[in-house]
């Protein structure tokens, strides 16, 4: 019993002699963490500068003029020139080979077309036109009277614009912005003055008194239906110029 209490006493006298140690050892650690807390604390809370403010490039008061083309060049058709061709091509096709009582299925396989196509050739009087489906709108079109009445102004960058209707809310992508813009900076070049610029009611395009000319598209070869509606026609019905591809 006697060397129990001698031996709680020496570990008494253990601890007193290391915890004063420990705790001076703890208690200078802690202002330390506490002073590189305060520091980093004074460092968030100091105020950042303010972001300098943006200069745009000034654009010219005059619309960018492209140069004209040769007046010996000539001028290639639209895709949707070429598109609507071929298509008449294939519908005389069609009526032709029909007249000769030659049925739709076999219309079908030689010309390479459905049979829906086929049908909807046979059953029409006229060459029946595409028609444009209804415009469904865009994230862009709040946006576009604004737009036009700055180009109006005479702000003709695109990028100072782009910035202007984004803080205004716009969320869509820059992009479809660009293809808006494009299209406002090719009337305005085709009438010479943005004062006579308009958009249409449903939001959809930019329109003008004088129509930007169509870009040209690289020349196609002779299509396979092309080709045979040559072949099933009268050579007195075709010119100079389908008689030698027909040869």
């Amino acid at each position: 019993m006697k060397n129990l209490r001698d031996g709680l006493k020496d570990l008494m006298a253990r601890k007193q002699k290391v915890l004063p140690e420990v705790e001076e050892v703890s208690s200078d650690g802690i202002p330390r963490l506490t002073q590189g807390k305060r520091q980093a604390n004074t460092l968030s809370e100091v105020p950042k500068p303010d972001e300098p403010e943006k200069h745009w490039r000034s654009m010219s008061k005059e619309p960018r003029h492209i140069p004209a083309r040769a007046a010996n060049s000539s001028v290639a058709p639209s895709r949707s020139q070429v598109s609507r061709a071929n298509r008449s091509a294939r519908y005389e096709a069609v009526r032709a080979l029909h007249q000769q009582a030659i049925s739709a299925r076999e219309i079908a396989r030689r010309l390479n077309m459905s049979r829906q196509t086929v049908q909807k050739f046979l059953v029409s009087e006229s060459f029946p036109e595409r028609s444009n489906p209804p415009y469904r709108g865009s994230i862009l079109d709040p946006y576009k009277p604004y737009i036009l009445d700055r180009w109006k102004a005479g702000c003709w960058n695109g990028s100072q614009l782009y910035a202007e209707v984004k803080e205004l809310g716009y969320t869509g992508s820059e992009a479809l912005f660009r293809f808006f813009i494009s299209s406002v900076r090719k009337h305005h070049r085709a009438t010479g003055t943005s004062a006579k610029l308009e958009l249409s009611a449903d939001g959809a395009k930019i329109s003008g008194p004088v129509d930007p000319a169509s870009t040209p598209c690289i020349k196609r070869r002779l299509s396979p239906a092309r080709a045979s509606w040559l072949y099933v026609s009268q050579a007195v019905k075709l010119d100079e110029k389908q008689r030698q591809q027909v040869a």
